[in-house]
């Protein structure tokens, strides 16, 4: 009996090893049927089509207005020192542990934020046109966050001069109120 078992030994080996070969393949045959049914991230061309389908369309924009490009430019020019970040989520410049508080923020957008090379934010530079009209309590309200949180504000209507970015934009107002700024923030 053990004479037998022993020659039927190579033979139950090839048939467990085909039997895993079989499974694997099987298996791989399956990921690639699921990953060509579903679109995903890196398949950019299927998920447009597919929010299409939906009746969702979006396109590309750019990122500053008409409007906006020469206040980045004069701000660039006025600061060279310091890095000129736009269109700032207050995401990335607060945070708080209250989640009601953070619903009030999370959706709303700096124009202009001034940073040091370390990226610690020093100001934030708004720049309001006829749609800020009537609206001046809203922009206290936003005001309100940034300098509850040791950011001054500067709002201007117009594009200023560089002349007057250094008169109101100084080292002393762009200094945080609290004893403990930022982690990484050097002012001037």
């Amino acid at each position: 009996m053990k004479d037998s078992l022993k020659q039927l030994l190579p033979f139950f080996n090839v048939g467990v090893a085909l039997i895993i070969v079989t499974l694997i393949i099987a298996m791989i045959r399956a990921y690639m049927q699921m990953i060509k049914k579903r679109p995903d991230k890196y398949r950019t061309k299927e998920v447009f089509e597919a929010l299409r389908a939906e009746g969702i369309f979006t396109r590309k924009k750019l990122v500053l207005s008409l409007r906006e490009r020469p206040m980045y430019a004069q701000l660039v020019r006025a600061f060279p020192g310091h890095v000129i970040l736009a269109q700032v989520s207050f995401n990335a410049l607060l945070e708080t542990d209250d989640r009601a508080t953070r619903n009030r923020y999370e959706r709303k957008i700096a124009d202009f934020v001034i940073c040091t090379k370390a990226f610690g934010a020093i100001a934030i530079v708004e720049l309001d046109d006829s749609s800020h009209d009537g609206r001046e309590k809203a922009d206290a309200v936003r005001d309100s966050f940034l300098t509850a949180a040791g950011y001054p504000v500067f709002r201007y209507r117009t594009i200023p001069e560089i002349s007057r970015l250094h008169q109101d934009i100084t080292p002393e107002a762009a200094k945080f109120d609290d004893d403990k700024p930022p982690v990484n923030v050097a002012i001037w």
